[in-house]
């Protein structure tokens, strides 16, 4: 697991995270995937499940915003 604030993860990938930073970057500037394209893509609109471009190993990530459910804690 990885938990960032928008800066790259220590020993995190640059290729999968230059993929992944437009998701991340909605998620931290405070959006949702619930509008346009993305609507009824997920059952939670603050996760994202989305994969790195490498056409050989990809790997697939669940990108989830963590503020709110650590205020409900």
């Amino acid at each position: 697991m990885f938990i960032t604030n928008g800066d790259i993860p220590d020993g995190f990938c640059d290729w999968a995270w230059n993929d992944l930073l437009k998701f991340a970057y909605i998620l931290l500037a405070g959006g949702n995937f619930s509008e346009d394209i993305f609507q009824g893509w997920m059952k939670d609109d603050k996760t994202m499940i989305a994969c790195c471009t490498d056409g050989i190993r990809p790997v697939v990530f669940k990108l989830e915003k963590l503020e709110d459910k650590i205020e409900n804690k």
